[in-house]
């Protein structure tokens, strides 16, 4: 009888034990699952700024004769100079440019410096606003690797040509 006992009293200790230890894994509700909260898109300004931006296509809409030959052309890069496509473009934070001639053409300075900002809804970029170099750039695609965009141009012709320039990130 002894022994039936024993065994019992083994049996209700493991039946506790196995009741503790099953209560104790219990899951807290589900497994709730972390969903890491998405970084905020960058601004215009932060995907503009801070980088070094060089021109690698340059359009004109119409034709024009870029180089006084007689020959019309609408692809204005491929009539560029090696000294003019290795330019670098920066814009700063704080509303100011800085064009560097990498290689230098006779006729341009080393660096050219200015001002730039925003229109409210930060589609067109104004240069040199108020100053008789001012000129809008009306902005087609901004992203992390390349600036697009198109100003109006009179190169005292009496014609408005459109320039679509594409600026890639260096």
């Amino acid at each position: 009888m002894k022994k039936i006992k024993t065994s019992l009293f083994a049996l209700l200790m493991m039946g506790a034990v196995s009741a503790t230890l099953f209560s104790g894994c219990k899951k807290d509700k589900e497994e709730e699952t972390v969903t890491p909260t998405p970084a905020p898109a960058p601004t215009k300004t932060e995907l503009l700024t801070g980088k070094s931006w060089k021109v690698t296509a340059l359009t004109c809409d119409p034709a024009i004769d870029w180089n006084a030959n007689g020959v019309m052309v609408t692809n204005i890069y491929a009539q560029l100079s090696p000294c003019s496509v290795d330019d670098i473009t920066v814009f700063n934070t704080n509303g100011s440019y800085v064009l560097d001639a990498k290689v230098q053409c006779a006729t341009e300075p080393a660096t050219t410096t200015g001002t730039w900002i925003f229109n409210s809804a930060q589609t067109v970029i104004t240069m040199d606003a108020g100053t008789s170099n001012s000129s809008d750039f009306t902005i087609l695609q901004l992203d992390a690797n390349t600036l697009k965009g198109t100003q109006q141009m009179d190169f005292g012709t009496g014609v408005m040509y459109t320039l679509t320039v594409t600026y890639s990130k260096q």
